[in-house]
């Protein structure tokens, strides 16, 4: 885990680089931080089985969040669902 979540930090903070020193060219860098999709990829492990997850949000709703976020160039896009009850 520890090797995963730094990797996804260093890649946070490098689309916000980006997304700054990019700005002036008009170029987009959308950073889309999505939680576990129930697409049914982790019962098909290839060794192994996958960890308890909670209950993913539907491969109709991560795809409507990238939409949503491409057509509103946020910048950050989390899915509905994960934003509800944040202030």
């Amino acid at each position: 885990m520890a090797d995963y979540a730094a990797a996804k930090a260093a890649l946070a903070t490098w689309l916000a680089s980006a997304r700054r020193e990019l700005r002036r060219s008009r170029v987009g860098v959308l950073e889309i931080c999505l939680p576990h999709v129930g697409s049914g990829f982790a019962g098909r492990a290839v060794t192994g089985s996958a960890p308890a997850l909670p209950p993913g949000i539907s491969v109709a709703e991560a795809v409507d969040t990238i939409v949503e976020g491409m057509r509103t160039d946020v910048g950050v896009m989390e899915p509905a669902e994960s934003r509800r009850g944040r202030s």
